[in-house]
């Protein structure tokens, strides 16, 4: 082997073990978010096991309760009990708020100016709203799943960040790069890339292989061969990280280029289904941001950025937006 292939080699697994170093040292999820995540993936486990561990913590127990009480859920007598709280969530979307808390409050630290998307905890709860509101039209039982993935899927950008510190930083500094351009770059200057990042991260954190895998290759324009269950959470993945975009960014014809033409090509999509995903997305983000503790000024500007991208892809325009 050429010693510059082996040097390479080397500098690959030097780069991995910077990355696992990382992931040991960045806080893990609070235990009861694990032990939330790890109880709603059983098939035994009932109401009651899930109610004893939301009411472990305090704060998520009356998060929780905050979000069964929003206006989205419109119930019509207030919640007042964990119990019932996670009745109407449903556990799949308990996981989903749980992690989202954590991801928030701890990601959500760290500012790195010259990403493809402004805020990171913010393009990261958009492209959950989007991931289930697609998942709730295309394989329902996967969406509260898929709100998951969806907030979690870029998290390796946060472990590149720990991982190679002010030189990372500074590579994407002043950057405007697409999602796959950072990719390339990180590969070149590191030998590694975000995407093995986020793929280490949820395999840590115990997520599922078909979910770690759809991760792993969402930057990939095709998945052929692929279970059908993976292929169908890659493209969901793949256009909730595309949508997401519609909440920053206006007037930008290849952003909404791309995501019109994934919804076409994986879904059959006119542009105008698509633009009312989008109204979806948008009202279910206002709400749930809103509770997180997000800057109501932040979230409205990205609503009223979803959905005027949405009315122009011929959308009837929602009552009150």
């Amino acid at each position: 082997m050429p010693e510059q292939m082996i040097a390479s080699c080397v500098n690959v697994q030097e780069a991995l073990y910077r990355i696992l170093d990382s992931i040991k040292q960045l806080p893990s999820p609070p235990e009861v978010c694990l032990a939330v995540t790890q109880a709603t993936q059983d098939d035994r486990a009932t109401l009651t096991d899930i109610q004893t561990l939301v009411e472990n913590d305090i704060a998520l127990s009356g998060r929780l309760m905050q979000i069964a009480n929003s206006a989205f859920f419109g119930v019509r007598e207030p919640v007042t009990s964990v119990r019932r709280a996670i009745a109407l969530l449903g556990f799949g979307t308990v996981r989903s708020l749980a992690l989202g808390f954590f991801f928030n409050e701890e990601f959500g630290k760290l500012r790195l100016p010259g990403l493809p998307y402004p805020d990171l905890p913010r393009f990261a709860l958009a492209s959950s709203c989007m991931a289930e509101t697609i998942a709730q039209t295309v394989a329902p039982e996967l969406a509260a799943d898929l709100a998951c993935l969806g907030l979690l899927h870029e998290s390796g950008v946060i472990v590149m960040a720990m991982a190679f510190g002010g030189q990372y930083r500074r590579m994407v500094a002043g950057m405007d790069l697409s999602d796959q351009e950072l990719q390339q770059a990180e590969t070149h200057m590191f030998g590694v890339n975000h995407v093995t990042a986020s793929q280490l991260l949820l395999k840590v954190w115990k997520l599922s292989d078909p979910f770690v895998e759809a991760v792993a290759h969402h930057h990939q324009s095709d998945l052929a061969g692929a279970d059908p269950t993976v292929v169908t959470i890659w493209q969901i993945i793949r256009l909730a990280s595309s949508g997401a975009l519609q909440f920053f960014t206006e007037n930008d014809t290849d952003t909404e280029n791309e995501a019109v033409g994934l919804a076409g090509r994986y879904f059959g999509w006119e542009p105008f289904e698509f633009g009312a995903v989008i109204q979806g997305a948008a009202a279910m983000y206002k709400d749930r941001t809103a509770i997180l503790g997000l800057s109501p000024q932040a979230v409205d500007n990205d609503v009223s950025t979803a959905l005027r991208n949405a009315a122009a892809t011929g959308a009837p325009t929602l009552d009150g937006a």
